[in-house]
């Protein structure tokens, strides 16, 4: 009797883990193929997609509303970014997704000189636990572009010899909107 209960919880583990696979597999397919119309320019492909019931169902509230946040963002659609900026704040996520939602928003916001959205996506990053790169490029980031600041300038410098492409892309535009700031002060 024992055995036979070992073997059917054995099976059903090894059901459990199955359907956490597929699931797994179904969210990234959607997600992937949701990124793709953004990235085409798909948007009422987009839109039909993620309405779509099943869509709802498998993807969690937190990448319906980034994935929209970045739709928007898209469109050059100022109003309806910050529509899901302000429901993204009602979202329960982990600090790794607020992180991630408030680096997108963060230079989205600088580019639009929105001050207010951009000292909120600061002080929800310097307040989680632990982050400290993700800490040390925000606090770097606020300080060129909201403060107009230039003391990071000769650190930048520094790490833009061993960056890697994309570390340097970023320095790089914070050099030069430090060169920016110089010249203004001129």
């Amino acid at each position: 009797m024992i055995k036979v209960i070992s073997i059917v919880l054995i099976v059903l583990t090894v059901f459990l883990f199955y359907g956490q696979f597929m699931q797994s597999r179904k969210v990234k397919t959607i997600t992937d193929q949701l990124t793709t119309y953004l990235m085409e320019g798909k948007y009422d492909d987009f839109e039909e997609m993620i309405h779509d019931k099943d869509t709802v169902m498998d993807l969690s509230e937190y990448t319906i509303c980034y994935l929209k946040f970045i739709k928007e963002i898209l469109r050059d659609n100022k109003k309806k970014a910050d529509w899901e900026f302000m429901r993204m704040d009602q979202i329960k996520a982990t600090d790794k997704q607020v992180a991630a939602f408030c680096m997108k928003a963060m230079p989205y916001y600088v580019s639009c000189q929105d001050n207010e959205r951009c000292e909120h996506c600061y002080r929800v990053i310097m307040g989680l636990e632990g982050y400290e790169n993700v800490k040390k490029v925000t606090g770097r980031f606020y300080r060129i572009f909201i403060l107009k600041d230039n003391s990071d300038k000769e650190e930048l410098i520094k790490e833009r010899e061993n960056a890697n492409p994309e570390e340097k892309e970023l320095i790089e535009k914070m050099l030069k909107k430090i060169e920016q700031i110089e010249n203004s002060r001129v």
